[in-house]
């Protein structure tokens, strides 16, 4: 099994951001054997 580890800094005023990728890789691990971690910064 693979594991990513994916990477943001978003704009302060950007909050949908980190709700819709934690989300969306969650699906993606549904469907493939790959699992993802998921960090986020706001700058």
């Amino acid at each position: 099994m693979t594991r990513r580890r994916v990477g943001l800094l978003v704009p302060s005023s950007n909050t949908t951001m980190e709700t819709e990728l934690p989300e969306l890789f969650a699906r993606r691990e549904q469907l493939a054997p790959e699992r993802f971690s998921f960090h986020s910064a706001r700058m």
